[in-house]
This record gives C-alpha cells, sequence and structure tokens, in this order.
C-alpha cells in the first residue's frame, strides 16, 4: 500500500514538473519570439475639417425712427406682408408703460379666469348653496330698499362668495386693484408707431451689422474676403430693430486650405453633415462647390432650405463639415506587405498589391486586402491602414476578416511558414 502510494507522488511530481517546464519555455518562447500577434479589429473613420465660416439669408432689415420698439411677434415666427411685428415709441418711458399695460391685461385675464373655474365648481355643488343664496338675495333686497349702501356692499361681497366659494372675495378685490392701475396708466400706454411686415417670411428680433450680406453677392465672394469678414465687427445702427428672412434657402460659406479643399472635393454635389458649434446636433448640408485657391485657400459654399429657424442666432461660427467616412480592418504598417504583380499582357501595366499574414492552425497564411485609408499612392507612411479584403487574388473563404490573428515580424514571412 505504502509502494503504491509512494509511486502516485512520484508520478504527480514528475508531471507537475513537467508542466512547469512546458510553461517556462513557453515563456521564454513568447519573450524571445521574432513574432508579434495583434487583433484584427474593424474600424470606422470620418473625414472631418473643422473651420470658422459666414452665414448668408435673404433678409430685409426693419428700420424705425423712433428711439425704442418691442416687438409684436415671436422670433421665428413666420408672418404675411403687411402684419403688425413691431411697436416703435417716442421714448423709453412710452415703452416702459406700453410694457406695463400689456402685463395688467394678461393679469386680468388670468384672474377672470379664474373666477370662471370657481364658479363652475360651485354650479356643481348643486341645491345645498341654494337656501343660502335666497336668504342673501332677501337681504340685498333689504339694504337697497332701505338705501345703506354699507349694508349693500357687505351683502353684495357675501352673495358673491356664495356663488364663487371663499376665494372669490381676494379675487375680485385683486381684480378691482388691477383695474384701478390700468386706469392709471391713461391712454398715454397706446401711443406708438405700429411697423407692419414689409415682406412675408421668419421674423427675427436682432441684428449684427451682417444684413447687407445677400446671397446675389456670394458668386463675387473669395476665401479672402470672406476671412476679412470674419475679423471684422461691423457696426449696427440704432434704428434697425430687426429682420424679416424672406427666403427658406440659406448658405455657410467656409474658407479651406488646399488640402483640404482638394480631399472634399469629391463631395461637391452631395450632402455633408455640419456641425455647428452652438448647436447641440448636425445638420445636413449642399456642398454646392469649391472655389479657385487664393492664399493657400479655397472657398467652400454649402447650402440648405430646412433647419432655418435653428440657425437663425448664427452669423460668423465655428462648425465641423464632416464629408466622407471610410470602414475597415485596422492593420499595423509593420504588418502590411507589398508586392509587384506582373501582368503576361504586355499592354498592361505592373500593379502593386498588398497582403498581410495571419495565425492558421499551424501555419501562416496571406491574405490579400485593398487599402481604402489613408491614400498609399505616395508609399506606406502611416502608422495604422484600414484594409479590406482582396477577393480577387484571395477566396472569399479564406479572405481576410475581423477577428483573425494579424502576424507582425522583422524576420521574412511566407505562406505556408510554420509556427512556433
Amino acid at each position: 500500500m505504502n509502494k503504491t502510494m509512494s509511486f502516485t507522488k512520484a508520478i504527480s511530481i514528475i508531471l507537475f514538473c513537467a508542466f512547469l517546464g512546458y510553461i517556462a519555455v513557453f515563456a521564454v518562447q513568447c519573450v524571445t519570439s521574432p513574432i508579434r500577434t495583434v487583433l484584427a479589429v474593424p474600424v470606422t473613420v470620418d473625414y472631418r475639417f473643422y473651420g470658422e465660416g459666414i452665414i448668408v439669408r435673404e433678409e430685409e432689415v426693419l428700420i424705425h425712427a423712433h428711439q425704442t420698439a418691442s416687438p409684436l411677434v415671436r422670433a421665428g415666427e413666420r408672418i404675411h406682408f403687411g402684419q403688425a411685428v413691431l411697436r416703435a415709441y417716442p421714448t423709453a418711458e412710452a415703452a416702459s408703460i406700453s410694457f406695463r399695460r400689456q402685463r395688467l391685461e394678461e393679469e386680468i385675464e388670468r384672474v377672470y379666469h379664474h373666477i370662471n373655474e370657481l364658479a363652475m365648481y360651485r354650479t356643481l355643488s348643486g341645491a345645498r348653496a341654494d337656501v343660502a343664496i335666497r336668504r342673501g338675495i332677501e337681504y340685498l333686497s333689504r339694504a337697497v330698499l332701505r338705501g345703506d349702501l354699507h349694508e349693500l356692499n357687505t351683502h353684495t361681497v357675501a352673495l358673491n362668495s356664495l356663488f364663487l366659494g371663499a376665494d372669490a372675495e381676494n379675487l375680485l378685490l385683486r381684480l378691482d386693484t388691477l383695474y384701478a392701475d390700468l386706469a392709471a396708466l391713461g391712454d398715454s400706454a397706446h401711443c406708438g408707431e405700429i411697423i407692419a411686415a414689409t415682406h412675408a417670411g421668419i421674423f427675427y428680433p436682432r441684428t449684427d451689422g451682417f444684413e447687407f450680406l445677400s446671397p446675389g453677392d456670394i458668386a463675387q465672394m473669395t476665401p479672402l474676403s470672406v476671412q476679412n469678414l470674419l475679423t471684422q465687427a461691423p457696426a449696427v445702427s440704432e434704428n434697425t430693430v430687426g429682420t424679416i428672412i424672406t427666403s427658406s434657402r440659406w448658405y455657410f460659406l467656409l474658407p479651406l486650405p488646399v488640402q483640404a479643399a482638394n480631399s472634399m472635393a469629391s463631395s461637391v454635389g452631395q450632402v455633408v453633415d455640419i456641425a455647428f458649434a452652438d448647436l447641440p446636433h448636425a445638420l445636413p448640408m449642399h456642398l454646392d462647390s469649391i472655389g479657385k485657391s487664393e492664399n493657400g485657400y479655397k472657398l467652400a459654399i454649402f447650402s440648405s432650405s430646412a433647419d432655418l429657424s435653428q440657425i437663425l442666432h448664427l452669423r460668423r461660427t465655428r462648425a465641423e463639415v464632416t464629408y466622407g467616412s471610410f470602414t475597415g480592418i485596422r492593420v499595423p504598417r509593420r504588418a502590411l506587405h507589398w508586392r509587384v504583380l506582373e501582368s503576361d499582357d504586355p499592354g498592361n501595366t505592373e500593379e502593386i498589391v498588398y497582403y498581410v499574414f495571419t495565425q492558421g492552425i499551424v501555419t501562416a497564411e496571406r491574405k490579400h486586402v485593398h487599402i481604402v485609408y489613408p491614400d498609399s499612392s505616395f508609399g506606406l507612411s502611416a502608422d495604422y491602414y484600414l484594409v479590406v479584403p482582396n477577393t480577387q487574388l484571395t477566396s472569399v473563404a479564406a479572405a481576410f476578416r475581423a477577428g483573425n490573428i494579424i502576424l507582425i515580424s522583422d524576420e521574412d514571412l511566407y505562406d505556408g511558414m510554420l509556427l512556433r
């Protein structure tokens, strides 16, 4: 029995030592192996440019000859021709009185609404108040016959309370106070000149001095002229009180460095996403054109007939343009190989093809790929590249795909190479 246990222990110790030896050898091979591995993962890269530009709209400026004016419509509200949009006042005091009168009228309307609600509630209460109401009417009649004004006022308030409830007294007193304040303002609150809309469109109650720009000026604008506008601080006339945007189409002019403009040129005529600095989300805009080069810049012109209400407060603004995206499998530059594919046809030029090595079950496998980003026309200069499978040179079943183990080595690799 003891010999059997001793033999079992000896075998266990030998197996444990063999396992430790295997782990040690594997660790040494991992440290000293010239081959490194990385997992192939899919990645999407967007082409973006961030810069400052200017928004151009078709708009008419509203002008008055008074000291101050207040809008009669909300910002962004669509108005029709001839609609009253502003009331201009000769003095700031007159404008203040008008503002006070408007607030009093709104408060009176709210009190009346509350009184009507109370009356409806009391009506629903039914016959429970009938007896008290009849008695109140009798007392009120006696006071009228006697001509006692004090008693008449007392019974009137009491009768109102029966109809409207306990809160009615406070509401009626509040109503009397509001009417007294309104009467104290007098007719002077109505002074002022009504300014009507000269065009149909969207009203905006502020100006910034750039209203002189119009879509008709865009054809003559250059990158330098737009850059000059971005550094200017145009004077705003004291007599301007707002604008009417008369067209739903608006434009964004953005000077671009030549390199960025050239990479964006393929998107002319297409819709791109523009994220303006003051907006929570990007807006789609049509890239109309990219102009000629001037001092290292080109002028990109974007337009849209939507989302006008969201950009009324914008003029000079920074924006990020997303004009292209690339999706592929990320491959380190050291894992990307190339060779010249010779053609049997003398009329065809030589073609450069790219490939990577991946880890098979026991051997290295070569898989051909196409580079989609960045441009490799001038050599492999980036640290990473996005690639897609080249199924013309590698079968679909064996094509390069996400999840493959990419091999990286300073030594030469070849297809079918036995891996340790």
